[in-house]
């Protein structure tokens, strides 16, 4: 295969290669071993259909997968750790994936608008889960989310029209059921309080923001609402 790589220290990052249908990524350049995959690499090409990546691989990087629209299979190994932002963004063809048990966070718009994504498996390792990270993901029905994941961004379920249960964990409980404008009071109480101590109207102001929200639903919405769409049951465990 002909490829151009870089070297960073201990770092072989692979920077280009051909832009196939059917792509298997070699382990090892010129005697040494690719650990990670370049930002961009293979976005918007549309003509892969699968990929096999590096068995020493460490990194998918940013962009790399984005726009694949014909992806459906992509081998991950267990040696990643990382995979940058958007790398799978608008797949639409990717219908189920398998994250490495060394993965500690899932970052922002990974599989956004992976339309066809059906399964997922979220490693007991990942602590955390980026903004959009799962957005409009409509095929995906069920997903538990392991206790170790300590931090949901906002938007990160949202459009997954056909998800119809979470399991999640119950220190996640209090926080999706507390109504967003109180949410976000206690935290400016917190995060100023020498202004609310010296202005107490300044509290008055934060909850004014949420006047629409309250006019808009019969009940205030929910922390729950920042990230699955109203359909979606959580089961707490």
């Amino acid at each position: 295969m002909d490829v151009q790589y870089r070297a960073d220290g201990n770092k072989i990052i692979l920077l280009s290669c051909p832009r196939e249908s059917h792509v298997l990524f070699p382990s090892v350049v010129e005697g040494r071993a690719i650990t990670h995959i370049g930002k961009g690499l293979l976005q918007h090409c549309k003509v892969l259909h699968d990929v096999t990546l590096p068995s020493n691989l460490q990194c998918i990087g940013a962009y790399a997968f984005r726009g694949c629209i014909n992806l459906e299979i992509v081998d991950i190994p267990d040696s990643v750790v990382e995979i940058g932002r958007a790398a799978f963004l608008g797949c639409s063809s990717l219908t189920c994936i398998s994250l490495p048990d060394n993965l500690i966070e899932i970052r922002t718009d990974t599989f956004r608008n992976c339309c066809k994504l059906s399964s997922v498996i979220i490693p007991s390792g990942v602590n955390r889960i980026g903004l959009r990270a799962f957005k409009g993901c409509e095929n995906l029905e069920y997903l538990m989310i392991p206790k170790s994941v300590s931090a949901i961004d906002s938007d990160t379920f949202t459009g997954c029209k056909n998800l119809k249960t979470v399991e999640i964990p119950s220190s996640f409980k209090k926080r999706m059921e507390t109504p967003i404008s109180e949410m976000w009071v206690n935290a400016f109480k917190k995060q100023n309080p020498e202004a609310v101590e010296q202005n107490p109207e300044t509290v008055e102001i934060v909850e004014d923001f949420f006047s629409d929200l309250y006019r808009k639903y019969e009940t205030p919405p929910l922390w729950r609402h920042l990230f699955f769409d109203d359909a979606t049951e959580i089961h707490y465990y």
